[in-house]
This record gives C-alpha cells, structure tokens and sequence, in this order.
C-alpha cells in the first residue's frame, strides 16, 4: 500500500481488482460544496487529465487525524480505541490521479489502482485491496465528479471538482457504525505525466 493513496476494468468483465483505491474496512455520501470555480462538469466532454498531490505529508496527516478523532468522538467510549485502530491512515490518499472521461464512462486511475465505472447511471462490481466485494458508480454532480464505492459496512464518496487550477479531491467515509462521517479534502496541481 503506498504511503499516500487513497481513495480509486470494464463493467462488462465482471469484478475487478481496485488496486489502492480501498483498503482499510471498518466503515467505509455526498461530497462538500467546494465554491466555484472550473469543475469537472466545464472540463471537455472526452479527455483524460494527470494531477499530483500538491500538498505536504504533515498538512495530510493533521487533516486525517482530525477528522479520525471528530468521528471518533461520536462513538460510545468503550470502542472509540478499536475504532481509531481502524481508521488509522484513513481516508487514503493517492500521490497522483488520472482521470479519463469517454463518452459514457468514466476511468479513475490511483497510483496504480484503476477503475472503469459507467458514468451516470450503473454501477460496476469492484474488489477492494482486502478483496471485499464493492459496488462503484459514478456521476456528475453539482459540477463535480462523484464516484461512490459501496461495501457491506460502509460506504465512500470521493468527489473531484477543479478549482482555480487545481483539482480538490474530498473523501467522505460513512457508516451505521458512526454518526459523524470521516471527511477530508486533497489539493492536486496538473501534473504532465
């Protein structure tokens, strides 16, 4: 698993492998309203785009560990340890993002992890590092890409929206589990490859 992931084959070929997207399970929703801006939506209706992680380890980590204990803190106390234990690290982050748009599907690849999932309506079945069984869809949404990975205890929305040149990524981890969602937003700046 690389230090920075995150959150990532045909529809028609049955499940596949999401390389980095998911891993961690305890809970894995709608994404924030990032302002104006160029969004995804704006972006030509075909294409593809590569964006790197524009942001340091420390701004990552103190973002994720906030959030982690904002969830946490909604949890009776007994198992807030356990909980912490499993959220660890979460939301993942990807180092680099490329985002391919055809005309009625949408390919997300995350450092190494790829996957193709038909773009406003559907869902594919996908496999989760630990080998979970997922359900992905994607849309367009309030001028933003929202692809949504669907598990048995949780669920993960990860919305991308282009904003003054950079790509704002935010990961919403929710759950029957907690009443707060885990929630954390990534800054990419246009990579060349």
């Amino acid at each position: 698993m690389a230090p920075y992931e995150s959150c990532g084959g045909p529809a028609s070929a049955g499940p596949v492998r999401v390389g980095s997207i998911l891993g961690v399970w305890l809970a894995l929703a709608s994404g924030l309203g990032l302002g104006s801006g160029r969004a995804w939506a704006e972006l030509p209706p075909e294409g593809s785009s590569r964006w790197a992680l524009a942001e340091s380890k420390a701004t990552i980590d103190a973002r994720k560990s906030a959030s982690i204990e904002a969830t946490v803190e909604t949890i009776v106390a007994p198992l807030r340890g356990l909980a912490r234990e499993r959220l660890a690290g979460q939301p993942k982050t990807c180092a680099r993002y490329e985002l391919l748009r055809a005309a009625n599907s949408v390919t997300v690849r995350c450092d190494g992890g790829e996957a193709v999932v038909p773009l406003g309506g559907g869902s594919v079945d996908v496999k989760a590092d630990d080998g979970s069984a997922l359900t992905a869809s994607a849309q367009l949404r309030g001028g933003a890409l929202v692809l949504t990975f669907v598990g048995p205890k949780a669920t993960q929305t990860t919305r991308f929206v282009v904003e003054g040149g950079a790509l704002v990524v935010t990961k919403e981890i929710s759950s029957s589990y907690f009443s707060v969602p885990v929630r954390c937003h990534f800054r990419y700046g246009a990579s060349p490859e």
